[in-house]
């Protein structure tokens, strides 16, 4: 018998991002212009080891059937952002395997009162690894226990109230809840509240802002209320530097006494309309703190890096988690720890290059994050390298090359992982509504725990038809 996702927390969720629209702005809602795409995709596909076991894998066929929908919507008040697909997966061998698993990814953002009010939303439904330190995957067709669904909902109403050309007073009100179907994370609804002051357009030269937020985290109850000034001085056309001093009064369960006084010193180069640099170092209660940001906009090229240090709950992690990629295929996440009651200083780096032609494109991600327990102090690092290139032939067929490269080390046990996929991929269009395309891919992990080791190959047939 088919194992069937509930779809009820899904609709729950994509319901109340409606209700909030239809009860805000039922007027801008409908003076917006839509658009609605619908697809369907059939995938038949070979694989040597359907389970990822560490030995003895089982071949067999396996059948996807993949409805969905995109509606985008923009106009003066509202952008709205819709995506759902349906995977029905069916096993040749052990049908008591089979699955239907839903994906959504909704957005919208509504602006009124003469923009002075701002309401943000976002729905997910998705699968992800329960535990990181076992069979990983990074498809649904891998018929394995250690996957969950996971769903988030995030309500972020924002007022803006400008008091004349001297200040704007700004209030922002955050709800998240965070929901798994299975597994030890229990979730939970997450509630912040932030208020600040800042200098109006009559400050040209020198700005200002006083903020002080706070936060309850739902599944782990740790609180986070800081305080904070901030000062900025333009020093020319293209450059400003800043600095702010506070104090932040944490409340969770941490190795160190998590309050104290806080400070940064930074500045932002804009070099011109393609670039922007920003830099910055301060202090928290945990260590001295940086963060970068460098943006480069070329022709035909794109180059972005960034670090921060901050601290981050199993909430927050989860709600940064993407559903598809660029190209729409749908993501089975991992990298969120299932130690919910814990929270974490994070050190993330981020760098992506991508460079494209008429035909061609290539793209290049390094991906590092470090998270450490503030009750235990233990540490786990997880790198990540992506690459891909793609090009298109005049004969309208696609060739392209992607590959994934993931390093884990996990301080509670000790345990090394490292999983590598490797993929090669060709499609052509029939017309404007039929795609055919082939591909192979070649996953793997090896781990200093054998229970987590695996080799996988996958060879796949999909036609897709979009409406």
């Amino acid at each position: 018998m088919a194992a069937v996702v509930p779809v009820r927390p899904c609709v729950r969720r994509l319901s109340v991002l409606v209700w909030a629209l239809g009860v805000a702005a039922p007027a801008w809602v409908s003076a917006a212009e839509f658009r609605t795409d619908f697809n369907v995709g059939l995938t038949e596909t070979y694989t040597d080891n359907v389970s990822a076991a560490s030995s003895d894998g089982t071949a067999t066929w396996v059948r996807q059937v993949s409805p969905g929908v995109s509606v985008r919507g923009e106009g003066r008040h509202l952008n709205l952002e819709v995506d759902y697909r349906l995977q029905d997966i069916s096993y040749a061998k052990g049908r008591g395997a089979d699955a239907q698993f839903h994906q959504l990814n909704a957005a919208a953002n509504l602006k009124a009162l003469k923009d002075q009010f701002n309401l943000s939303a976002r729905v997910t439904h998705s699968q992800q690894i329960i535990n990181e330190q076992g069979t990983v995957t990074n498809s649904n067709i891998t018929a394995t226990t250690n996957r969950t669904n996971v769903g988030t909902l995030s309500l972020s109403p924002d007022l803006n109230l400008r008091l004349g050309d001297v200040a704007i007073v700004n209030g922002r009100v955050g709800y998240d809840q965070v929901s798994y179907q299975t597994g030890a994370n229990p979730g939970g609804a997450n509630k912040s509240l932030v208020l600040g002051v800042s200098s109006g357009s009559r400050f040209n030269k020198v700005g200002w802002s006083l903020t002080a937020n706070g936060s309850r985290d739902g599944s782990s109850n740790a609180i986070q209320r800081s305080m904070r000034g901030q000062l900025s001085y333009r020093v020319g056309p293209k450059t400003s530097v800043f600095g702010g001093t506070g104090w932040e009064n944490n409340d969770f369960q941490s190795a160190v006494n998590p309050e104290g006084s806080i400070w940064d010193l930074g500045v932002n180069w804009n070099a011109g309309p393609r670039t922007s640099v920003s830099a910055s170092i301060g202090n928290r209660y945990f260590s001295r703190t940086y963060s970068t940001n460098i943006t480069h906009a070329m022709r035909r090229s794109n180059l972005s890096l960034s670090y921060n240090q901050s601290l981050a709950t199993t909430s927050t992690l989860q709600l940064g988690q993407p559903v598809f990629d660029d190209t729409g295929t749908v993501l089975v996440g991992f990298g969120v720890p299932v130690e919910a009651t814990n929270v974490f200083i994070t050190e993330s780096l981020a760098g992506n290059y991508a460079l494209s032609s008429r035909r061609s494109r290539v793209s290049l991600s390094v991906n590092r994050l470090q998270r450490e327990s503030t009750a235990t102090q233990v540490e786990d690092s997880i790198l990540t390298l992506s690459g891909g290139v793609s090009v298109t032939f005049p004969s309208s067929i696609a060739v392209s090359l992607n590959g994934t490269h993931r390093i884990a080390e996990f301080g509670l046990t000790s345990q090394q992982d490292e999983f590598t996929s490797v993929g090669l991929s060709a499609s052509r269009p029939l017309g404007r509504d039929v795609n055919l395309s082939a591909s192979y891919q070649r996953q793997w992990q090896s781990s200093t725990s054998s229970a987590a080791e695996f080799e996988e190959n996958q060879l796949s047939f999909s036609v897709g038809f979009t409406m």
